[in-house]
């Protein structure tokens, strides 16, 4: 970094946003729902310090308004990210959640064979809380790539 640069130079420069433009898939007068791309955090965690970008100031900043998200995905997932544009549509959307109306489906590839549909149920545990934690999955296809593994 040249010496002629501030050192608040240097953190506007590190603070440079490199998800500006997410992706908007859909957007009506009460929700958005963007394309969350791996490895943006929904919001700001004491789990990650080290964030700096979180999807719900770049989506503010880019709509212009505040908005709620109205559910997370791992900073490691990528998919689909939807939020309130208000408090009373965002009150609903976490009533519909809640009483399981509304549910998460996630597509993975994985290295590995799995013949069979299975159930994961391993409750997540946190401060001593746990939390019920169910996931059902199913194989949708088999396919091998042309390279060798170690």
């Amino acid at each position: 970094m040249p010496a002629e640069l501030k050192h608040s130079d240097r953190l506007e420069k590190r603070d440079e946003k490199r998800y500006e433009g997410l992706e908007i898939l859909y957007e009506d007068a009460d929700i958005v729902a963007i394309n969350k791309p791996h490895g943006l955090l929904v919001h700001r965690s004491p789990l990650a310090k080290d964030a700096t970008e979180f999807a719900v100031q770049a989506l503010r900043n880019q709509i212009g308004m505040h908005v709620y998200p109205c559910h997370r995905l791992d900073r490691k997932t990528s998919g689909v990210l939807l939020f309130a544009k208000n408090q009373t549509s965002n009150q609903r959307m976490q009533q519909m959640f809640r009483e399981g109306k509304m549910i998460k489906i996630y597509h993975a590839i994985v290295r590995g064979f799995i013949l069979d549909d299975g159930v994961i149920d391993y409750p997540l545990t946190h401060n001593d809380k746990q939390q019920e934690a169910v996931t059902h999955f199913k194989p949708l296809r088999h396919f091998e790539i042309p390279y060798e593994y170690n």
